[in-house]
């Protein structure tokens, strides 16, 4: 049997605007069709995207695709598909997105020679038709190190916690390497790579880093990411705030013992994202805004054990009278908006 030596791992949900480009470039590479997996899960998704993937199917062998019978979300779909997939390496991909042409002979030349657990690489930020906002250029070229030690060289003057919190498709992972350290998404979470990439990164003994562009992250209105920063849902607030500040405090303390200085960093940024709920808070509507104190008032223990985190801005905002103080301030941004 032919060695399986990647799985690009792709959740669906309402993708069939950009999947056809999707596959396109996933298929577009320097190896074999059989040297590499494609698998999708469809999370009952109530447009094409089914038959867009069966269309792909019916013409390349590579293609997997499973369906779920009730939505799991991207971080249950993200646990499945890892646990289901063949490949030494896995890549996850957005549905959005799409990957350079023709890069995988290269990344399995770095990986597998060098028994790499996690290779990093840069991307770049494209708009809805595919022109290029930007090219942040964070990776450098490093040789296999640890990646306590990767981390440290490469953001020697700056916050790591900026870089590789989320994003988890600017690296692909050694697939055992994933398992062994028993990494995984929290099941049902709408941001469910915020901290995964970062445990597989500090866990390792052996990380390595190549400045190629090799991914497109594309910006687009109907994304989890372009709803919580625009449109300001509650649910979305509130979760990026708590759920995943509760995830990152769960983490610290492995942290702490792998390394302080690190640790360190990553505890300003807990702080940070406790707090980091009250702009768009503010500029939320009034519907949205009730949505998000339902979740305080159902998780009010959670809130109270968060005190120490809290800065006195955010204690107001979610004391009982944080709700009218909202609104005041939505109109008091809004008509300096308008002034100024």
């Amino acid at each position: 049997m032919q060695m399986i030596k990647f799985s690009f791992l792709v959740s669906i949900y309402n993708g069939e605007k950009y999947l056809s480009k999707l596959f396109d470039s996933l298929l577009e590479q320097d190896i074999s069709y059989d040297q590499y997996e494609i698998v999708c899960v469809d999370d009952c998704s109530q447009d094409n995207s089914i038959h867009i993937v069966e269309k792909y199917q019916n013409k390349f062998a590579n293609i997997k695709l499973f369906k779920n019978s009730q939505n799991q979300r991207v971080a249950t779909n993200l646990n499945n598909l890892i646990a289901q997939c063949r490949g030494i390496y896995f890549w996850p991909v957005g549905q959005d997105d799409y990957i350079a042409p023709n890069c995988l002979g290269k990344l399995w030349n770095n990986l597998y020679s060098n028994s790499l657990d996690v290779i990093l690489f840069n991307y770049r930020r494209v708009t809805e038709k595919e022109e290029v906002i930007d090219e942040p250029h964070v990776f450098d070229e490093h040789a296999m190190m640890s990646g306590v030690n990767l981390l440290k060289k490469q953001f020697a003057n700056t916050n790591y916690c900026h870089y590789i919190l989320g994003y988890e498709w600017r690296a692909v992972y050694n697939t055992q390497f994933w398992r062994e350290k028993q990494i995984a998404c929290v099941n049902g979470m709408n941001y469910e790579d915020t901290i995964i990439m970062l445990k597989a990164i500090v866990m390792s003994n052996r990380v390595a880093a190549i400045p190629d562009i090799l991914y497109n992250y594309r910006l687009n209105d109907g994304s989890i990411t372009f709803n919580a920063n625009h449109i300001k849902k509650g649910e979305y607030i509130y979760e990026f705030a708590f759920d995943v500040g509760q995830e990152e405090e769960s983490f610290y303390p492995d942290l702490l013992k792998i390394d302080v200085g690190l640790a360190d960093q990553f505890k300003q940024e807990i702080e940070r994202r406790y707090n980091n709920f009250a702009f768009d808070l503010i500029r939320t509507s009034i519907e949205q805004k009730r949505i998000f104190y339902k979740f305080v008032k159902e998780n009010r223990q959670l809130i109270l054990n968060k005190k120490s985190w809290l800065n006195y801005k955010s204690k107001i905002l979610l004391s009982p009278m944080g709700f009218p103080l909202s609104v005041l301030l939505e109109k008091i941004y809004r008509t300096k908006k308008l002034l100024f």
